[in-house]
């Protein structure tokens, strides 16, 4: 076989590669608008981890996982109806489901914010499984009168890459069609993140004065 056959047959195996790996990519899209779909409809711990995969692995767009993050991190906020006056008011926060990122960490800050002011909060770096994380979260300042007050409780995700996928593509080595592989990223804690959100999640607590009943004796 002369040079310029196999010139030929490099390029047309390159070109079936391409176009295999592009009509891949649409079939990964439509198979994560029916993950995202589906999830909205019957949230479950396999269709979180589903969900959390397809962001790992770079098979969601962009724009897929901006809806897909606040489905995993949204937690769920659990009050008292109304809060007695001198009790301190807590509110239980809980993620709904775990999962796990293979490729991904993230950097997580949750903070309490009252009447526009960031009152106090915390963060956690390079977190490769997210968790439930049940925990409590209280008014601040302590409310000195009955009345309704307003909370918020933000979060940013910062989402950075461990690994990024490379192209291989080696005839002489026995890679005859294109393929994709994972690279580890060296120093990854300094590169920028590779998706971020921001979620806030608003609070109404109720404080209401003690009854005291005067029962007859």
């Amino acid at each position: 076989m002369n040079v310029t056959k196999l010139l030929i047959i490099l390029v047309v195996l390159a070109v079936v590669g391409v176009g295999a790996y592009l009509g891949s990519t649409q079939f990964g899209r439509l198979c994560t608008a029916l993950a995202i779909a589906d999830f909205r409809t019957r949230p479950s711990a396999a269709g979180a981890q589903t969900l959390a995969d397809l962001v790992d692995n770079g098979s969601a767009t962009a724009q897929q996982v901006e809806q897909i993050l606040p489905l995993l991190f949204t937690p769920k906020m659990t009050k008292d109806k109304v809060y007695v006056l001198g009790d301190v008011p807590k509110v239980r926060v809980e993620l709904p489901f775990e999962v796990v990122f293979w490729s991904l960490a993230a950097d997580v800050n949750e903070s309490v914010w009252v009447n526009g002011q960031n009152q106090y909060g915390t963060g956690m770096q390079g977190a490769r499984t997210i968790g439930p994380n049940p925990h409590a979260l209280h008014l601040y300042p302590t409310p000195k009168e009955p009345g309704t007050y307003k909370m918020e409780v933000r979060y940013t995700y910062k989402l950075r890459p461990l690994r990024d996928r490379i192209w291989q593509w080696n005839p002489a080595g026995g890679i005859l069609l294109p393929r994709r592989a994972l690279r580890n990223i060296p120093d990854s804690s300094t590169r920028p993140p590779k998706y971020e959100c921001h979620i806030t999640v608003p609070v109404e607590i109720t404080i209401a004065r003690k009854v005291h009943l005067d029962l007859p004796l």
